[in-house]
């Protein structure tokens, strides 16, 4: 009987150094990926800062193109469509644009 309780004991000491492993594999696992994971989210916070950076220098390519055309020194097609188009939709917005502030006021002489 004391022969079974000391080979018990023995299988749930080994069990346990198993265990005890294993948790601590799962840690240096859950460390590495915390770390990675700092490292990908920095990558990817530059990543979304210079393509913002981009994003900004298109526009302004785009404005000065735009003023280019209104003062009629764009010869390209595709961009005399594109500057054309523009145009009418910045018409389109101040005919929105106006009847939204007379709107505005007519609410404001009925209070």
């Amino acid at each position: 009987m004391q022969k079974e309780l000391q080979k018990l004991l023995r299988a749930a000491e080994d069990g346990l150094k198993q265990l005890s492993k294993k948790v601590s594999d799962i840690a240096e696992i859950v460390k590495e990926d915390a770390v990675y994971g700092f490292r990908i989210g920095k990558l990817k916070l530059k990543e979304l800062n210079l393509e913002r950076a981009k994003a900004s220098k298109v526009f302004a390519i785009g404005r000065r193109t735009y003023k280019l055309y209104q003062e009629g020194l764009v010869t390209d097609k595709e961009t005399i469509e594109l500057c054309e188009q523009l145009s009418k939709l910045e018409e389109m917005a101040k005919k929105y644009h106006g009847a939204a502030k007379r709107l505005a006021k007519e609410i404001k002489f009925k209070k």
